[in-house]
């Protein structure tokens, strides 16, 4: 039985455009991670309690990226 030439290269092309989906997804993830930690040392000692980050003090800072820490 021979095998289809092409199927290779279909593969391949495949695998290549899950990688790029994945790599742009990851981009965008880190994108958004680091623009929440660049408001949060812009925040700077109003989201600190005791020299300690509070969970409290952050979550106005973390909702506009859609992150929340639960409190006590």
């Amino acid at each position: 039985m021979l095998a289809d030439p092409g199927g290779g290269v279909k593969r391949r092309r495949r695998f290549q455009k899950r990688q790029e989906i994945h790599f742009a997804a990851d981009a965008f993830l880190w994108r958004g991670w680091e623009c929440y930690l660049e408001d949060l040392f812009e925040a700077g000692p109003t989201v600190l309690t005791d020299g300690a980050l509070d969970p409290a003090e952050i979550n106005p800072v973390a909702a506009r990226h859609d992150i929340h820490y639960q409190t006590a």
